[in-house]
């Protein structure tokens, strides 16, 4: 067929004649779905369930088998993956966009819709996600999100086949709902900004965590808590080792809050939670212009704790380029804002945490040896659970009295096979698991006790179950916990699994596909 010219003009870009599929549904059942959806963005539920609705609504109403919602950052240079749906949904998410680059990129800054009949052959294919993920998309439509004339991001739907293309009226229904949808996001940003400023309120009055709300019966958390409280005292950096899950925040802010700062805040940030280009205006701020959005000052996490304490959560995910700067911190005791000309000097304490061992990270050259050893100053290893065989009794006792008074529930305790199930179960997300574990028993309970059936531990009720398995099951199940504790060791991390298990991460996904492993 004859290629057509790409035209700013157009507010919709067909690039050669749709060839489309029959329609999934009648016109009046996509309107009346259509409404239905435009109600349920309006409604109050959270953005993540509102966009995971709308594209599975979308993709159902076009007869796509795939669709994502792509949201420009704060800085305004790239897309993140905020939802999506079809085979890749969980994988796509690890992915970002540059902005103008690929089909959705292109949309994002030119504003305009487009319909790509065979994205592979379109100039603008964005190749590197489809290459890593082993995916095929012959056809596309992508809609811009836009909020008075504001593009905010891109909502894409996609069909694995060029046998089925995307119809005018596929792109009128996406576009009726390209609006409520660029709405409720910003509400939701708005709602965001909010909720960080409250937290951060909250962080700078600081919770009164102490060591006493530590509660343990194992004589090296005993130790550790002793030397914590001795480090609070000082103005000494600590660095705090462990597992996820194990505690590692409250034992900062335990020091935090029986030092000479308790009434400084206590700023947290995960250097791992944020994408490496955002991670350096939040650490360090950002002045008016410094980029695309920065439409006034911002401060960042190590001046807003002046006169207090930086808690640096998961701190070995910290770029290189960023590790000299925090070192700058530690040293001279000064930042420069992002696009700022100017050194400001900060009065901080640094407490950092890691579930990484540090000195296999210098040994590689991916942290460095120096802000190891400014970092390192009072070292404090938090053992893991299954370590400490003493504390999970009695800490499942606690979380059984918080969320029994919280859900106005009578539960007396735990029967003996869920008591054995405790105590067997190997813990591989710590405390923090075993919170859950609880809470999620005292909702399924109807009993006066909380059963073994109630907790819910899959990896444990196939071991204690007596029953002979065929060898398939065994395989099966040997399969399934050995990954999940490959997992546990890399914090979810598949590439560094794959690396661990001497497998390919695509065929790591697909195995945690077939054996039910949850992807976070």
């Amino acid at each position: 067929m004859e290629q057509k010219k790409i035209r700013k003009s157009d507010s919709v870009q067909f690039e050669k004649s749709p060839v489309v599929a029959p329609p999934v549904q009648n016109h009046q059942d996509k309107l009346k779905k259509l409404i239905e959806t435009i109600t349920l963005v309006n409604s109050e539920t959270g953005l993540d369930d509102v966009l995971r609705r709308v594209l599975t609504c979308a993709a159902d109403i076009v007869g796509a088998e795939a669709s994502a919602v792509l949201l420009i950052d704060s800085m305004g240079k790239n897309l993140r993956f905020a939802a999506a749906t079809g085979p890749a949904s969980s994988e796509v998410k690890r992915f970002t966009v540059p902005l103008g680059r690929g089909i959705a990129g292109w949309v994002a800054e030119h504003g305009q819709t487009v319909v790509v009949p065979e994205t592979s052959k379109d100039p603008r294919f964005y190749g590197k996600i489809a290459a890593e993920l082993d995916e095929q998309h012959e056809s596309m439509a992508a809609v811009p999100l836009k909020v008075k004339g504001r593009t905010v991001g891109v909502m894409e739907v996609i069909h694995s086949s060029v046998e089925i293309q995307f119809s005018k009226e596929d792109v009128e229904i996406l576009e009726a709902l390209a609006g409520p949808v660029a709405l409720e996001i910003e509400k939701a940003q708005l709602y965001d900004r909010l909720a960080e400023q409250n937290r951060n309120l909250k962080s700078a009055l600081s919770a009164k965590f102490s060591f006493s709300d530590i509660l343990t019966k194992d004589a090296m958390m005993d130790q550790i808590i002793e030397t914590g409280k001795m480090v609070a005292k000082t103005g000494s950096t600590v660095m705090i080792t462990g597992e996820s899950g194990t505690g590692k925040e409250l034992l900062a802010q335990a020091i935090h809050n029986e030092s000479a700062r308790r009434n400084g805040p206590f700023m947290t940030i995960s250097c791992g939670a944020i994408p490496e280009h955002l991670l350096e205006a939040e650490l360090f701020g950002y002045e008016k212009g410094a980029f695309t959005g920065a439409a006034s000052r911002k401060l960042g996490k190590v001046e807003l704790a002046d006169g207090g304490t930086l808690f640096l959560d998961e701190v070995g995910e910290l770029p290189l380029l960023l590790q000299v700067k925090l070192l700058r911190v530690l040293q001279e005791r000064t930042i420069e804002r992002l696009g700022g000309t100017e050194f400001h000097k900060v009065d901080v304490r640094v407490i950092a945490a890691t579930n990484r061992r540090l000195e296999d990270e210098v040994r590689e050259k991916r942290f460095r040896e120096d802000l190891f050893y400014r970092l390192n100053v009072v070292p404090l290893a938090v053992p893991p659970l299954r370590a400490r065989k003493a504390d999970v009794l009695l800490l499942a006792d606690h979380f059984l009295k918080n969320f029994t008074k919280q859900m106005q529930k009578t539960v007396a305790g735990f029967s003996e096979r869920a008591v054995r199930l405790l105590e067997d179960y190997q813990w591989p997300g710590n405390v923090r698991e075993l919170a859950n574990a609880i809470e999620r028993a005292v909702v399924l309970c109807t009993t006066d006790k909380i059963e073994f059936k109630h907790l819910s531990l899959t990896q444990m009720k196939e071991l204690s179950d007596d029953r002979i398995v065929t060898f398939k099951d065994a395989q099966h199940r040997f399969k399934r916990d050995y990954i999940i504790k490959t997992l546990a060791l890399t914090n979810g991390n598949q590439t560094s699994a794959a690396k661990m298990l001497d497998i390919q991460r695509t065929y790591l996904s697909r195995l945690m596909k077939e054996l039910n492993i949850p992807s976070s």
